[in-house]
């Protein structure tokens, strides 16, 4: 007996000594590491279970309410509400033959499967008839499922002492054969008139099936045929095994022999929710449960310090569950008796847990329950071992064979309790227990499901101004401003094109290529999925657009963006890559037919890769001056041409001076430029021009300008408008000089001579009519009055 809501007893006997062991030297057991926590969902099967269980509503005498129909009761007996708890008494006063009775339908029942009713009552009061009657029994459509006489004398021998009762827990079970069975509980069977009180009425079922097949909430399943890998491909970290005939096909033996590994560890990463969730197995035992010894069946640790751990094992007769936390033990359930096991049968074992319960199951039945607490077991594990390894001590391993173990992020084994808002999931288990959500969804896994979260992603913000219900974005980013957060907005850019492989409402394409920058185009130049508008480098040089570095590419900015040039060559430097710039040379001349605005103003440059922005073209072939080898095109390579820009392919150089004449500014190279050169052929530096026409000495074929040319002219240096002698070129007075006769040294021999000599030069002029017969005696009478040839 316990008083009812004291603390469940600490465990003593035998097994406290196997616990004390367990925290000794040694390498002990550890705990299974526990993380992510999931959303809790419902057994298979669960429609309706147990109501108003504990009593806490009042029930009716002879009537139905808080879940119960009751019948033949009278005033003594009926609902009771002491020190704030609920309990029943079934008593029908002085009748012996009444058998009062409270019962309930159970729904949702899995045909085949076995469940168990359990509760606790006591004697409320021993009245007349038999000791050994069956007074007390519970049944299921009419058939008794458990039976039970009362003691010789009552635990309560007046109803004043029995307000603050001790109860007894019963348990017992049945195999549904429809969905749909009733629960009666009788007292005052067999003529006795002994008063019985109830409370905390549960069933509760495990199913003991197999072999598994993997669903959403299975998170680890080993079948052990023939491999260790679990059927998400889970591989183990450690130990060993050999297969042997299992439960369903093959299975995990170990148990063979001390010295070979006997147990399995794998990463407890991904495998158990620490919220809610399910560890079973079957085993088959080489031990009898009434044998002496120690066994390990499953354990699980974070580190070898005895905490945070998690192990189910034999002691002797006793299978018990001990989950560790920082301080110590936080949950231990009761050792439970396995003295009815046998060697070689095989078992269905079960651990579950929920948020307020922690379960053992033995072959689909309730052997073990806390109830009423905040279950919290360890979320910080890392390893977990089928079997324990202790060295060499063979005997804490498990000796037995395991097989089909299933870890759940469920509660696969569950009380069946009320559903107030009739959705199927019983309220232990519901996690909207007021408003009916049978697919539980639970987007934030928050355990509050999304029909009643207020805050379905938990990101802070209610659901009525969320812009992403089901998607958690504190910040409500909404690009294109649809009023859909880009965190769950199909088209975040609002370009109509869907981002995911789906076709959704509001967009007409799939697989936007840039998801955050609107692009109806789709356009992707390089063709590795980010369209242009989006892509850090358009062109896939590997060279980054701007100067923003990126994951694909480096060294931005990119000089030609959409055209490949990893090598970013930029011959005139103004920063834009040759392979892309239409000026190349950056003189002004677009290379291409058009002029471009802002970039060149002409077109057709005629030296491309030359910066020429006069386009001079001396022989004009097309091929600007500064790129062509012959710009005078006269068939000499400017090279060796001495004119390159003047056509002349005799490369006559007088003055050889390497500048050929037709480009020569000096030809003669006198010094004297060739425009101002009065002999721009023949060197004469002095410019001399005696007769002033122009024409330099050097080059004047009649220097005196007489008419005569210079090499027949017997009188060279006659002074301009002098008359001369035709052919000859002597003036009358250079043919008869003063000092003496022309061509000689000796003086004239006397004045007569002279003038004789001036006289006969006259008058050859006047025959020739180059000077009149006035002139004539002019010329002859000034002769006469000279001094010439006078003797002094």
């Amino acid at each position: 007996m316990r008083t009812r809501n004291a603390q469940r007893p600490r465990k003593t006997g035998p097994q406290a000594g196997f616990v004390a062991a367990r925290h000794g030297p040694r390498r002990l057991y550890r705990v299974l590491a526990l993380l992510a926590s999931l959303v809790l969902l419902p057994a298979a099967g669960i429609a309706l279970g147990i109501e108003n269980g504990g009593f806490d509503l009042a029930v009716p005498l002879n009537g139905t309410g808080g879940g119960w129909t009751s019948s033949t009761i009278d005033g003594a007996g009926g609902w009771r509400f002491v020190d704030g708890n609920g309990f029943f008494v079934l008593n029908h006063s002085g009748n012996p033959a009444s058998d009062p009775s409270i019962e309930q339908v159970l729904t949702g029942l899995v045909p085949g499967q076995t469940y168990q009713v359990r509760g606790e009552f006591t004697h409320y009061f021993v009245g007349f008839g038999s000791p050994a009657a069956l007074s007390f029994g519970v049944a299921i459509d009419g058939a008794m499922i458990l039976e039970i006489a009362r003691p010789n004398s009552g635990w309560c021998i007046a109803p004043g002492a029995c307000m603050n009762p001790d109860f007894t827990p019963f348990t017992a079970t049945f195999t549904a054969t429809s969905p749909v069975h009733t629960l009666t509980i009788t007292g005052e069977r067999n003529a006795d008139d002994s008063d019985y009180a109830i409370d905390n009425i549960a069933v509760s079922a495990c199913a003991t099936g197999g072999p598994y097949e993997p669903d959403v909430d299975t998170l680890l399943l080993l079948h052990f045929d023939g491999s260790f890998e679990g059927a998400d491909g889970e591989m183990p970290i450690g130990g060993g095994g050999v297969f042997g005939p299992g439960r369903f096909d093959e299975g995990l033996n170990a148990s063979y022999g001390p010295t070979n590994p006997t147990w399995l560890r794998y990463s407890a990463a991904g495998n158990i929710n620490p919220g809610q969730g399910t560890i079973e197995f079957w085993v088959q035992p080489e031990w009898s449960g009434n044998e002496s010894g120690h066994n390990t069946l499953f354990a699980a640790w974070e580190s070898y310090i005895h905490r945070n751990e998690i192990y189910i094992a034999r002691d002797s007769s006793s299978m018990g569950v001990q989950v560790t936390g920082e301080a110590g033990i936080i949950h231990g359930l009761p050792w439970v008796s396995i003295s009815d096991w046998r060697a070689n049968e095989w078992h269905h074992v079960a651990l579950t847990w929920s948020p307020t319960r922690i379960e053992l199951f033995l072959d689909g039945t309730s052997r073990a329950v806390e109830t009423g607490v905040a279950i919290a077991v360890p979320s910080t594990l890392t390893t977990f071992s089928l079997t324990h390894n202790w060295g060499d001590l063979a005997s804490w391993d498990s000796h037995a064979v395991i097989d089909e173990l299933r870890i759940s992020s469920l509660a696969r084994c569950v009380e069946f309790s009320t559903d107030a808002d009739g959705d199927g999931i019983a309220d232990a288990l519901d996690n909207c227990p007021m408003v009916a959500n049978p697919d539980q969804t639970d987007t934030d896994l928050d355990g509050e499901g999304d029909a009643c979260d207020a805050d379905d992603d938990a990101d802070g913000l209610l659901d009525a101004a969320d812009n992403c219900v089901f998607t958690a974005n504190p910040d409500q980013s909404d690009v294109d401003g649809d009023g859909a957060g880009d965190a769950c907005d199909a088209d975040r850019d609002g370009d109509g094109v869907c981002e995911g492989g789906i076709l959704q409402a509001g967009c007409t394409a799939i697989l936007d290529n840039c998801p955050a920058v609107p692009n109806p185009d789709q356009f992707d130049l390089d063709g590795d999925g980010s369209g242009d508008a989006c892509d850090a480098d358009v062109d896939g040089d590997g060279v980054c657009d701007t100067s923003q570095p990126a994951a694909d590419c480096t060294g931005g900015p990119d000089n030609c963006p959409v055209t490949v040039n990893p090598e970013q060559a930029d011959f005139d430097l103004d920063q834009i890559g040759d392979v892309c710039d239409a000026d190349l040379d950056g003189d002004g001349s677009c290379e291409g037919p058009e002029p471009i605005a802002g970039v060149c103003s002409s077109a057709d440059d005629n030296c491309p890769g030359l910066a020429n922005p006069d386009q001079e073209d001396s022989d004009a072939d097309l091929e600007g001056d500064a790129c062509d080898a012959d710009d005078d095109n006269d068939g000499v390579l400017d090279g060796a041409d001495n004119c390159a820009l003047v056509a002349n392919p005799g490369q006559v150089d007088a003055d050889a001076d390497g500048t050929g004449d037709a480009c020569d500014a000096d030809l003669d190279g006198d010094g004297v430029a060739n425009a101002v050169d009065n002999c721009p052929s023949v060197a004469n530096s002095s410019q001399a021009d005696f007769d002033l026409d122009g024409m330099g000495d050097a080059c004047d074929a009649d220097d005196d300008g007489d008419g005569v040319d210079d090499p027949v002219d017997q009188c060279a240096g006659t002074a301009p408008g002098e008359i001369v002698a035709p052919g000859q070129g002597c003036t009358i007075d250079q043919l008869s000089p003063c000092p003496g006769p022309r061509g000689s040294t000796e003086p004239w021999r006397n004045h007569g001579q002279y003038v004789s000599a001036v006289a006969h030069a006259a008058n050859a002029f006047l025959d020739l009519g180059l000077i009149a017969e006035g002139e004539k005696d002019a010329l002859v009478a000034q002769a006469a009055a000279s001094a010439c040839g006078t003797r002094r």
